[in-house]
């Protein structure tokens, strides 16, 4: 989930281009650096030999000052300048770069690169967080249309008074559809999916996952191939 945001930033951190001289007044400087538009939050200035040159970063990207280059939007803080350029992208890519959710499925999303796109699909049980560019657990993300119970088609029991959770902050119940899957239900009320390592099936009895010859129904899970 990390790995791939990871891997995104590597490969978004790009150089940005030149549009027009102008803009801010550079100080004196042994080197060149950058100062980030007041209003604009994908444009920002090279200052170098006391001139200041306007640069725009590639489309899907906003200026870090602090880090001094151009990056995915999902961290940065555009409040303050919230404008960006018009945007350039085509088909599933609203933007030449970024990442971009797949509207008819929650646990989708466009991973975008100069307009090329290429489709991601979450691990299960995970939904594509909008607002931070990950997958995520949809008890976390709360993503409109695509919240827990729905996305799950699964509800947990109400919790009733100070009752104690077998599991620390969680109780599991089985998935009746999938040995090898369970649900956690959180101290907040919503269910996450978990699952069992190839091999091992859910075992309802001890809540924890167990070899298939000890659980009552699932004995031939993985004989049926349903891994």
């Amino acid at each position: 989930m990390l790995g791939l945001f990871a891997f995104s930033i590597m490969v978004f951190a790009v150089v940005a281009v030149p549009a027009k001289s102008g803009g801010v007044v550079c100080e004196k400087s042994k080197f060149p650096y950058f100062v980030a538009d007041s209003t604009q939050c994908d444009r920002f200035y090279k200052c170098e030999d006391l001139k200041s040159t306007e640069m725009l970063c590639e489309d899907g990207m906003v200026f870090v000052e602090e880090l001094q280059k151009c990056d995915l939007p999902f961290h940065v803080d555009c409040t303050s300048r919230p404008n960006l350029q018009p945007p350039k992208g085509f088909g599933n890519c609203s933007r030449l770069n970024g990442l971009f959710p797949v509207n008819s499925r929650c646990d989708q999303h466009f991973w975008c690169r100069d307009g090329q796109e290429i489709l991601i699909e979450c691990a299960p049980g995970l939904v594509y967080d909008v607002k931070q560019g990950v997958c995520e657990f949809p008890d976390i993300a709360l993503r409109p249309g695509c919240l827990p119970e729905q996305f799950l088609g699964f509800t947990c029991p109400k919790i009733t008074g100070e009752k104690m959770l077998k599991f620390g902050d969680h109780e599991r119940l089985a998935k009746p559809s999938d040995c090898r899957y369970f649900y956690k239900c959180m101290s907040n009320g919503l269910p996450r999916l978990g699952g069992c390592e190839l091999g091992k099936v859910f075992n309802h009895e001890t809540g924890f996952c167990d070899l298939p010859k000890n659980v009552k129904g699932c004995e031939h899970y993985y004989d049926k191939g349903s891994s």
